[in-house]
């Protein structure tokens, strides 16, 4: 009787350590406003500096590696929060609990960039028990007008906008909130979306009791946009200068490309939004990411980020 007791008391014990699951809510690019004491540089195997992510989490003992780039380089543990060293240009995230074993798979939707800081949630389930270990994501763009709504997951807080990152596909419960006014509903986003969330809070009946009207004006007037180097002629000298037509290629005309200039004027984020070939796409990103600093965009005197998109021209 003593002996089944205790099987019984052991499995039970197993049973309560493996039912509590982690999952990962968000993951997102950060601008740079995080103090410079976290930022410690480190440089991975091709000496580049590291991107660092910032895990938000209450759960211990968890491991990471990055797809076929191996372990995280560097692992700081605070309260609340895991500070990760990772492989420039990484893709994947493999999260480990070390005890029960449980894992997740979470591609980021991007490659990580170098230098890059990141934010990752990763939300305890005790008792949920996770529908497989491969999760499939979707990069996508939140915004508001104005700037520095709280952002809300499926009821997880996960920062303001500018949000640049990615979510897992499925329906999520979207929520903004600024100056008291709330607005949200339910999104479905597939594999074939190229979604940009963007909700307008400054409209006639939208905030008719804003007491503060500062927060009012300093979105309406004074915009000044973000600005290449020396201006647009600058920008255009820079791209005949860096662009080298690809040799074996035969396709012709514009590749639109997409990208965020940040608060700092950094360039991130840089797609093709309508391409014309694989090489001639490539290229447009090599030479768009290697742009120098933008002058950024200001609002009264304030410096906010801003979705840009510029066409380059491709011809033999």
């Amino acid at each position: 009787m003593l002996k089944f007791i205790i099987t019984i008391a052991l499995f039970t014990l197993f049973f309560k350590a493996g039912s509590q699951t982690f999952e990962v809510k968000c993951f997102r690019w950060l601008e740079d406003t995080i103090p410079s004491a976290n930022l410690i540089t480190k440089t991975d195997p091709s000496l580049k500096n590291c991107p660092v992510i910032k895990v938000i989490t209450s759960q211990k003992g968890l491991d990471f590696n990055f797809d076929s780039k191996g372990n995280a380089l560097a692992l700081d543990q605070k309260d609340g929060e895991i500070w990760l060293w990772a492989p420039v240009r990484a893709q994947k995230i493999y999260i480990i609990d070390k005890q029960t074993k449980e894992s997740c798979v979470y591609p980021f939707g991007n490659e990580l960039e170098e230098k890059g800081v990141y934010e990752l949630f990763l939300k305890t389930n005790s008792g949920k028990k996770i529908p497989g270990n491969q999760i499939e994501s979707i990069w996508l763009t939140m915004n508001t007008n104005p700037q520095g709504a709280n952002i809300f997951i499926d009821d997880v807080a996960v920062g303001q906008t500018l949000f640049v990152g990615s979510i897992p596909l499925g329906d999520h419960k979207l929520l903004f909130e600024i100056n008291g006014v709330k607005e949200e509903g339910t999104f479905h986003f597939s594999k074939d979306d190229k979604p940009n969330v963007w909700l307008d809070f400054i409209k006639e009946g939208m905030i008719p009791d804003l007491k503060d009207t500062k927060t009012k004006i300093v979105y309406r007037g004074n915009n000044k946009d973000p600005e290449f180097p020396g201006g647009f002629n600058n920008m255009t000298r820079f791209f005949l200068k860096n662009i080298h037509y690809p040799i074996s290629d035969n396709a012709e005309g514009n590749v639109f490309v997409s990208f965020i200039v940040s608060k700092t004027g950094k360039i991130y984020n840089v797609r093709v939004l309508r391409g014309i070939s694989s090489k001639c796409d490539q290229e447009a990103i090599r030479v768009t990411k290697m742009m120098p600093n933008w002058i950024p965009g200001k609002v009264n005197g304030q410096t906010f980020s801003c979705q840009f998109q510029i066409p380059i021209k491709f011809q033999p």
